[in-house]
């Protein structure tokens, strides 16, 4: 958000709002037809808004804020299940597509929490690019989007000028939150090195990885050497 690029009218505009996201269902017929307390779609008959999300269990910070954001929609009537899978479960159920359960039955999902590490351009490619048989080892894209038209967006971004990085940007972030239907959230993580005075030396980090060179470093563990 410090970079000068960073679309901050846009990102106002699609902040943590219940209210907000509730009335954005309503408009788009999602509501409370039978005043139960819970939302529904009306398709000739009112179906109750009833989603499944995964997320990795050995994470209790991703765990936590899946169960926040079931709690927080639960509010407003909308039904998330919270499943909570193993790492080796829900790296399966992302490449399949479903929850295999114990009795083999497959059970589908809506929502899956991720965490990815971009690369220092911010280049969202294999994170939104379409996933084929041919870049399924390096693709992170497992929402089933086709569309095939957000790699040309990200690679005009990549390749803007000075002049027109900003607009560019702009105009990728919008498509990728109010057209191409995947919900990307973006979060920044700062990484630093803590030691004391001179039980270090050599340490060369740089701004992809904070222990670069970690062989050449010199550690001296007696305060006295």
């Amino acid at each position: 958000p410090t970079v000068d690029i960073y679309p901050t009218a846009l990102a106002n505009n699609h902040g943590y709002d219940m209210e907000r996201c509730l009335r954005i269902l309503n408009n788009y017929g999602i509501t409370d037809f039978d005043e139960d307390g819970r939302l529904e779609l009306a398709t000739g008959s009112a179906q109750e808004m009833n989603m499944v999300m995964i997320v990795p269990a050995d994470s209790s910070v991703k765990s936590g804020m899946a169960h926040r954001l079931s709690e927080d929609l639960a509010e407003i009537g909308f039904t998330i299940q919270v499943r909570e899978l193993t790492w080796a479960e829900y790296t399966q159920a992302l490449e399949d597509g479903y929850i295999t359960e114990k009795n083999e039955e497959k059970t589908p999902f809506d929502i899956f929490y991720g965490e990815v590490k971009l690369r220092n351009n911010f280049d969202l490619t294999e994170l939104l690019q379409k996933r084929t048989k041919d870049n399924e080892t390096t693709n992170l894209n497992y929402t089933g989007s086709d569309d095939g038209t957000i790699v040309d967006r990200i690679n005009l971004y990549l390749s803007s000028s000075d002049a027109t990085r900003k607009d560019n940007y702009y105009q990728l972030c919008d498509y990728i939150l109010n057209t191409a239907g995947s919900m990307v959230v973006i979060g920044f993580e700062r990484q630093q090195i803590i030691t004391r005075r001179g039980v270090c030396r050599g340490i060369d980090p740089n701004y992809g990885n904070p222990l670069h060179n970690f062989t050449n470093w010199e550690i001296y563990l007696d305060a006295d050497e």
